[in-house]
């Protein structure tokens, strides 16, 4: 069993960590914003383009038949050691015109498409419960 553990060492390992989640209340619905840094923990270059998605889920396990795809964005690719990170606007999610996401969670699923073949996918799912009410006179 030597050989197959050794072999989980190399290659490319995409993981990423949510920096920012913030909901705005408007009258047409709530607005949420999701920023992030995806970075590549890997031997190799993650050769894309990849997706990054944005669902949104009643509970902290994604589940691609109920949850709620809301948006993504693709990434070229990602050298061994670097990130890219939500910037000037670019690779984040704002998604306008939502029901009420008080108790929901964002889970943000980095390549989603699964283009990028990585020792360990598990490290892929990003999770956030998404804090409420958001409402001061509540």
């Amino acid at each position: 069993g030597l050989a197959l553990d050794l072999t989980r060492d190399f290659g490319p390992d995409l993981t990423g960590t949510i920096t920012k989640l913030k909901v705005q209340q408007k009258t047409v619905g709530d607005k949420l914003i999701v920023k992030l840094t995806v970075s590549n923990i890997g031997t190799e270059i993650a050769s894309g383009p990849f997706f990054v998605a944005l669902h949104l889920s009643d509970d902290d396990t994604l589940n691609r038949d109920d949850d709620l795809l809301l948006e993504s964005f693709t990434i070229e690719e990602i050298k061994p050691g670097k990130s890219k990170s939500s910037k000037k606007g670019k690779r984040q999610f704002k998604v306008p015109g939502l029901d009420p996401l008080a108790g929901k969670y964002a889970i943000v699923v980095i390549d989603d498409n699964d283009v990028v073949p990585e020792p360990d996918e598990d490290n892929n799912i990003l999770v956030q419960q998404i804090d409420g009410p958001f409402d001061a006179s509540q």
